[in-house]
């Protein structure tokens, strides 16, 4: 029968009426059976659709198999009429229907394509292949599917691998399981066969249908039951669910065949049985356990059960429910591995990957462990009064989120301290030691709001917010350092392969005139980003820290770290005024201090270098220069000061100022500096020096720093472990009598003979041969330098 078209059909029926009309006849139109289309697309909602159907008498219509997705108002007519077909919204994939139309001798379908939400079928189990013994018996495999409104669309067959066919039969699928069924293994040998399932993706009028295959393989040994257990530890002694690993596992895979029984020491009655719900699965039994509130270790045999015999067996042994202790009790341990089986509980402070919790250890002449930051977490108490570092085995153990709530198993982690300050590390957890940890929660943590000089020992490795803080020098960016001596990275393009640092501190003062160092590691990609440090005054939050830098000397008995760059919160304005400040950022060749008026005497000044450039691959004339491109690697040029004399025990130079009209509680002098050209030639300048004052004109002079140590700056060419990668930054406060003066001088003189030598170290010297304070000198001519130099007041 040839197709009519709905437009031209309308075509024939308005010549049609047109002719009739002009002739006064009656139109009729007479066609044995038609329809508007024989294919209709519909979108994937609900809805219902109109169908036109031509004939010349009777007709009939009805799906051609059973349908239950939609519905035909009438299954019979007379003439030209139409059907109206309902259907339901299609939350799987594609599907089709089709009517059959029948008049007589005449016949004709209409095929009905919806479109369904689901593009991509998915059907998976959860192993790659299943295991049969010689055994007949029935199988029920749990799979996941989006297919639950497309079961009508899946389709099995079996594909046999090996020699011999049907072994396996009634294959079903209800969208949550597949069953079947296999034979007895008489054949002695091993036979295989694969599961497959098509699901069948209808196309429409205008793409060709499709179809998807999922297969698993079936396999069944000629060999009797089999089932080993592994080694296991001590259960939890806290509900839960355990498990226990298992190999050669040939009986998981039938249904109702595998049963338990257990026998438990010491013997309880069934109300009091603390294993329920044991499952074999392919690699585990699990099951649940009760709380053990025995006060004691406690067993359990577990047998297991093929077709009621028992072919593996396991003792279990669970521990005490845990007594949580507080971190008090904890630091009075002795150091060495924990046998206890008691618990802490915390807060999280530390921040999952930040780069700045700890140090990176530098493990030969230019390498560092860079992975030891992320294996390292710190948790406070709940009260926040204690803190413990806490040290995984991998960084795939630590996945502890800052501000959570975490509880940790000590048995088997290694407790250490260290005594001066006192701190104290847990070591040797992996992710079986986090028995739980809670969702974040900032609000429920404890962060304690303190001064400088009310920081204590008990503080190290807890958050604290300290108070009324100021950066010292703020013409810089938050890790003071030649970047080229760096690790590469991808915020850090000038980096390089063989790093000499991985740690800077940057001096910070409250306004009581205390100072403490903030720690940055250099892979924190905000430490050197072009916008330089906060310049406010404010609320500094870090966790508290006490570590040795080799590079940079005493930096204070305690230090922080901030987590996050949000940490440091120094919104409001600077609560110190600057009475003076040398800095050269002006690039002259001069003594003048670019705030302020003062006087240096005692030294021939040159410029030279300074490590505060905005970015890492700076240009080399401009700090806050942040193009990007070749430059001098966070080195800006002709913004130091050389300062050259001839260095000898006693010599001195002087800096000096006025503070008439001045008064205020604190002033401090603080400077930025180091020694040396960057090269192992010019290392012989004092090491040990100490501060003076005078308010009387320079008759007489009082000492307000015994001792001050200056830095040799690192170079390449098998550099030591101890020189520094920048200038070392110092602030101290001056005595109350310097206020109000017109005239102050600031002394700088030379203890001793102590200088800094090149040990020459080596790839295999490196960790003890040492540069600083280690050679003499009698004279001298090689340069100090400085970054700035600065007076401040409030």
């Amino acid at each position: 029968m040839n197709r009519i078209s709905i437009k031209s059909i309308t075509l024939f029926l308005l010549a049609a009426a047109f002719a009739a009309v002009g002739c006064n006849n009656t139109f009729e139109l007479d066609l044995p059976l038609a329809v508007n289309s024989r294919a209709l697309d519909l979108d994937e909602a609900s809805g219902s659709t109109h169908i036109l159907v031509y004939a010349d008498g009777a007709w009939t219509a009805k799906f051609t198999e059973p349908v239950e997705w939609a519905s035909l108002d009438r299954v019979s007519g007379s003439g030209n009429s139409e059907l109206v077909l309902t259907y339901a919204a299609n939350y799987g994939i594609s599907r089709r229907l089709k009517i059959a139309l029948a008049k007589g001798e005449y016949a004709d379908t209409i095929a009905i394509n919806q479109k369904g939400t689901l593009s991509d079928p998915e059907l998976t189990w959860g192993c790659d292949s299943l295991s049969f013994n010689k055994t007949a018996g029935k199988a029920s495999i749990a799979v996941s599917t989006n297919l639950y409104y497309s079961l009508r669309n899946v389709t099995s067959e079996i594909s046999w691998i090996t020699e011999g066919a049907d072994w396996i039969s009634d294959v079903k699928f209800d969208g949550k399981n597949v069953s079947f069924a296999v034979s007895e293994n008489n054949s002695g040998a091993r036979r295989r066969a694969n599961l497959d399932f098509k699901v069948a993706i209808p196309g429409n009028s205008e793409t060709d249908d499709d179809d998807k295959l999922f297969r698993v393989l079936v396999s069944q040994d000629s060999e009797d039951a089999k089932l080993d257990f592994q080694e296991t530890d001590y259960l939890n002694g806290i509900k839960g669910t355990a498990f226990i690993d298992v190999e050669n596992n040939s009986v998981w895979t039938y249904d109702g065949a595998v049963t338990y029984s257990v026998e438990y020491e010491p013997a309880v009655s069934a109300e009091d049985a603390w294993i329920s719900g044991l499952d074999l699965t392919e690699k585990k039994l699990s099951f649940k356990i009760a709380d053990n509130m025995s006060g004691d270790f406690r067993k359990a045999s577990i047998k297991v059960l093929f077709n009621g015999k028992p072919i593996a067996g396991k003792t279990v042994t669970q521990d005490v429910y845990p007594v949580v202790i507080d971190f008090d009790k904890l630091r009075g341990y002795p150091v060495g591995t924990l046998a206890t089986r008691e618990f802490i509980e915390g807060y999280v402070v530390s921040e999952h990957g930040s780069e700045n919790i700890c140090q990176n250890p530098q493990t030969a002449q230019f390498k560092f462990d860079m992975t030891e930051n992320s294996k390292t977490a710190v948790i406070e108490s709940i009260d926040g009064k204690y803190g413990f570092m806490l040290k995984f085995a991998t960084a795939e153990d630590n996945t502890l989120q800052r501000y959570s709530k975490v509880r940790v198993k000590l048995h088997g982690l290694t407790l250490s301290k260290q005594s001066d300050p006192e701190c104290f590390t847990l070591s040797g957890l992996t992710a079986e030691s986090i028995v739980s940890a809670g969702d974040p929660n900032q609000r429920a943590v404890p962060v304690k709001k303190k001064s400088v000089a009310d920081l204590q020992d008990s503080d190290i490795y807890t958050l604290v917010a300290l108070q009324n803080m100021e950066i010292v020098f703020k013409d810089g960016c938050y890790t003071n350092c030649t970047d080229g001596y760096s690790l590469k990275t991808s915020f850090n393009p000038a980096g390089g392969g063989s790093p000499r640092w991985d740690v800077a501190p940057l001096l910070l003062t409250d306004n009581a005139g205390n100072t403490i160092s903030m720690l940055t590691n250099s892979k924190v990609d905000w430490r050197r980003d072009g916008t330089g440090v906060a310049q406010g005054s404010g609320t500094f939050t870090g966790i508290i820290v006490a570590e040795t830098l080799v590079r940079y000397g005493d930096r204070g008995r305690y230090q922080i770290r901030p987590m996050v760059e949000s940490d440091i919160a120094l919104d409001n304005a600077a609560f110190s005024k600057t009475l003076v400040e040398w800095n050269w950022n002006d690039a002259k060749n001069d003594a003048v201090p670019e705030i302020g008026d003062g006087t240096i005497s005692g030294v021939t000044l040159a410029l030279t270098q300074d490590y505060n450039a905005l970015i890492p691959n700076n240009v080399a004339t401009s700090r806050t220069d942040v193009t990007s491109g070749t430059g001098n690697k966070g080195v800006v040029n002709n913004q130091g000061a050389y300062f050259t004399s001839t260095w000898k025990v006693g010599s001195t130079f002087d800096i000096s100022f006025s503070t008439a009209g001045i008064s205020g509680s604190n002033l401090q002098f603080g400077f930025s500096w180091g020694h040396g050209k960057m090269n192992n030639t010019t290392l012989n300048v004092p090491s040990h020096w100490r501060l003076l004052y005078s308010v009387d004109g320079g008759t007489t002079f009082t000492e307000f720093v015994p001792m001050v140590k200056n830095r040799s700056l690192v170079w390449w060419a098998n550099t030591p472990v101890d020189v520094a990668p920048g200038y070392t930054d110092h602030m101290f406060k001056l005595p109350q009598d310097c206020f109000g003066k017109d005239k102050v001088i600031v002394r700088f003189q030379v203890v001793d003979n102590v200088c800094d030598k090149d040990p020459k170290a080596n790839s295999s010297t490196w960790e003890t041969a040492l540069s600083i304070e280690k050679g003499t000198f009698t004279t001298s001519n090689n340069p100090l330098r400085f970054g700035a130099i600065t007076v401040r007041y409030n």
